[in-house]
């Protein structure tokens, strides 16, 4: 099987993508303490990784081409279509954006962004609510929690925060 434009083994596009998304994030972020530099270097190293796997060579196929080729010889690792395994593996031949496990995933993927969207007013009028009353329990919690596990408890108080009886340690 040959193949016209490889769709992997593309590191130019790999070294130009990852610093452009970098030189973009880095006009942003500006690491200047070295826990920032740690944050970016990981940001970094999973849009390197991303690219490599979108452009580079997938580590999957990387893992197991040895096997795939001495299973489906005539495979050509470095297509597109050799990119979904499933495919390649379950034996279907043709287009696999169109096989059964492909739609599948449409459909999932449909069904999880029906779900987002059915859900987005209600998360969206919950947040600064949910957000107050947690901040409330932590406030209340973590010192007592921590009193408890540094110097022993001493009582219990019991505080009512909207409602909803929260135990309060303090010691």
């Amino acid at each position: 099987m040959t193949h016209d434009a490889p769709a992997y083994g593309l590191w130019l596009l790999v070294f130009f993508n990852s610093a452009i998304f970098l030189m973009f994030a880095f006009s942003f972020f500006k690491p200047q303490t070295a826990r920032d530099w740690r944050t970016f270097g990981a940001f970094a190293g999973f849009v390197v990784a991303l690219f490599v796997e979108m452009y580079g060579f997938p580590l999957s196929i990387y893992l197991m081409s040895g096997w795939l080729q001495t299973k489906f010889p005539g495979l050509d690792l470095l297509s597109h279509n050799s990119g979904h395994l499933w495919s390649a593996l379950l034996g279907e031949t043709g287009d696999p954006h169109f096989s059964p496990l492909h739609i599948a995933s449409y459909a999932f993927l449909g069904f999880g962004f029906y779900l987002l969207s059915s859900a987005w007013n209600v998360l969206y009028h919950a947040q600064r609510k949910i957000k107050q009353h947690l901040f409330c329990k932590f406030r209340s919690l973590v010192p007592g929690m921590l009193r408890e596990r540094v110097g022993g408890l001493v009582f219990h108080r019991q505080v009512d925060f909207g409602g909803q009886p929260l135990l309060v340690l303090f010691g």
